[in-house]
């Protein structure tokens, strides 16, 4: 077996493949009218060409010859896996996941996500994916059950975990992520930094912090902290929790707090939030000067001396196009 990328001369193959996985594979699971609405997709020569080409679809070689291929797009999707019927249960498809997963993490993917039909379902749960949703979509004119499915790809295994990074750099969104899949609790360390009879911005008792959360981690075996302080951070990484430092580009950051929507666990109304906003960019702006436990500085010097494990992230990048024939 020999893996590739797709080049357009791999077209009629691929079609071949589609067309021979589903009509053989496809009546096990589904009618004779999906198995048919769903095997029509490659007659559209146009548009399969141009799915094919968007993001990174490999090819499984035997023999010289197509047998199998799979497709990134985007960069945290498996959006296709066809495998020819008289190379099933040989490896390939597991060898096209495994790839794809590597490139997915090449992109700065913790998640892989898939919409897996009923017959695809048992594989990929056999790679770790996991069932987030039962969904019924439709396909010229016929409704197929499908499953939404998603796999952490940095650490499966982990229980603990501490988010690092600048503020609107992604670690709160990447907290709610994380919590979904594994169910452990989310302490947002804002809720325990600061004093909260005061109106304008001063930090608590470093004692009183510590405590609150030594009790939070000894409460809950498995957990999850995001923030922007590196001392917080610094007072866990005795557990070993999985360190992940949100390197997200300034610039990036800007713009994502320009569209945040309400927050309505910070602010009471909307227009509190965008009263509020001149004052977070200027604090964003300022991450690569700033000094304290708060700044850049120290979060790169924490996540150096950090001992366990630990993943720098830069916002995720898009799989490699498709390379000229």
């Amino acid at each position: 077996m020999h893996l590739r990328p797709a080049t357009p001369d791999d077209l009629p193959a691929l079609a071949a493949i589609y067309r021979d996985a589903v009509l053989n594979l496809g009546p096990a699971a589904y009618s004779p009218e999906q198995v048919t609405a769903w095997a029509a997709w490659p007659s559209d020569a146009v548009a399969f060409a141009r799915h094919l080409s968007d993001g990174l679809t490999l090819v499984a070689e035997i023999d010289h010859q197509p047998a199998a291929f799979a497709q990134l797009q985007p960069a945290d999707k498996v959006s296709l896996l066809y495998c020819k019927i008289n190379y099933a249960r040989r490896g390939l498809a597991t060898a096209l996941l495994g790839a794809l997963e590597a490139a997915a993490l090449r992109a700065g993917q913790m998640f892989l996500r898939t919409d897996a039909s009923r017959i695809a379902r048992p594989l990929f749960t056999a790679r770790g994916f996991r069932v987030v949703a039962r969904e019924e979509v439709g396909r010229g004119g016929i409704t197929f059950e499908r499953f939404s499915m998603r796999k952490l790809l940095l650490a499966p295994e982990a229980t603990r975990w501490a988010l690092l990074g600048n503020s609107a750099s992604g670690k709160s969104t990447l907290a709610r992520e994380l919590a979904a899949h594994t169910g452990a609790p989310v302490l947002d360390l804002d809720a325990i930094a600061w004093r909260r009879d005061r109106s304008d911005p001063v930090r608590r008792d470093p004692a009183d912090t510590a405590a609150d959360l030594n009790a939070f981690t000894s409460q809950h075996p498995a957990w999850i902290l995001e923030g922007c302080y590196e001392d917080l951070i610094a007072h866990v990484l005795p557990h070993r929790p999985v360190l992940l430092f949100l390197d997200t580009p300034v610039a990036t950051c800007l713009e994502r707090a320009r569209s945040r929507p309400h927050e309505a666990h910070k602010f009471p109304t909307p227009e509190a939030q965008q009263a509020a906003l001149n004052a977070l960019l200027a604090w964003i702006a300022a991450y690569p000067d700033r000094k304290g436990p708060l700044s850049a500085a120290a979060h790169h010097a924490v996540f150096a001396a950090c001992p366990g494990p630990k993943h720098r992230l830069l916002p995720p990048a898009q799989p490699p196009p498709q390379p000229n024939p």
